[in-house]
């Protein structure tokens, strides 16, 4: 083609490394002075080099005026690799959405390095920052990247755990030498099992009883834990949202008090003549149909000091 041997048509010969930059042209265009071509190699890959040293397309080269415009390897580009791909290996002649396939076979030895793709879905649970890793490698990868380079061989894949979703299970996967494998997973929705998990959910972007969200935590440090801040039905984020006394009041026999009640709520007053020991319950209201000031009286209150507190709890 153009003056191409034809034992050299089809092959990929490397161009000497060049540090010039790309000046845009148009669109996801380039162009370069340092990259120079003949006819017949339009539709060939660019690469960029890693700090690692490792390559990676980054362009393909169009040829054009002078032999200079490259074409970026963007998201397009990429979704319109994979069409061509399913739909040339394993499509049957199908051009639509809806092809699957398991591995595309290249024109290489099954001696040669194989590659893997692992497609993770829903994108809701990529959007959470949902990725794989073969063992025992330590970075994740998004879903739909590509892992080239393998070995003919087993290998144990993993799934990073993110909040609302069930990850899968460690799966094995396996790979063949000179072929691109693709495999696709998928993350299960949590399913909120309770009202406190629905209460984690809501206030700390997560089910789990772990961080933030843990019982015990008091990420507002108001001095009030987590599962004390739910029964109360207050903000756990908010330092001033807690159970207390609004108004206490003591006349001769007789106490008086308040408090900021929430809908389904039983409020208890509870007396004691000491900290230590078992409390006396003597008023109690609820559960409450809505917000309101809550009032609980002590009819009978002892004449000398005691201590009162409210105790609230959920149906």
């Amino acid at each position: 083609v153009d003056g191409i041997p034809e034992s050299k048509l089809g092959k990929l010969h490397a161009t000497p490394i060049f540090t010039d930059a790309l000046t845009p042209a148009f669109g996801e265009t380039w162009t370069t002075s340092a990259v120079y071509g003949v006819g017949g190699i339009s539709g060939g890959p660019l690469f960029a080099r890693h700090s690692n040293g490792a390559f990676y397309p980054a362009a393909i080269y169009l040829g054009g005026a002078g032999q200079a415009v490259v074409r970026a390897i963007d998201s397009d580009v990429v979704d319109l690799f994979l069409r061509a791909e399913a739909s040339g290996n394993g499509g049957e002649n199908n051009t639509g959405g809806g092809i699957t396939h398991t591995s595309v076979a290249g024109n290489i030895s099954a001696t040669d390095p194989g590659a893997l793709r692992v497609v993770i879905e829903p994108a809701s649970a990529t959007a959470m920052g949902a990725g794989w890793q073969l063992v025992p490698e330590s970075t994740w990868r998004q879903g739909s990247s590509l892992k080239s380079g393998l070995s003919t061989g087993k290998y144990n894949l993993v799934f990073k755990p993110v909040d609302g979703f069930q990850a899968p299970k460690m799966q094995v996967v396996e790979v063949t030498g000179g072929q691109f494998t693709t495999v696709t997973f998928t993350y299960e929705e949590d399913k909120l099992t309770s009202s406190l998990e629905t209460w984690r959910q809501d206030n700390f972007g997560t089910i789990l009883d772990s961080g933030v969200a843990a019982d015990v935590a008091d990420p507002d440090k108001d001095g009030v834990t987590n599962i004390n801040e739910y029964t109360a039905g207050t903000d756990p984020n908010n330092s001033i949202d807690f159970l207390k006394f609004t108004t206490a009041i003591k006349t001769g026999t007789t106490f008086f008090s308040e408090c900021a009640g929430k809908a389904g709520r039983i409020y208890i007053l509870q007396r004691n003549t000491e900290l230590a020991g078992d409390w006396t319950s003597v008023s109690s209201r609820g559960p409450l149909d809505a917000d309101e000031t809550v009032s609980l009286t002590d009819d009978s209150a002892p004449v000398d000091a005691s201590f009162y507190r409210i105790k609230v709890s959920i149906p």
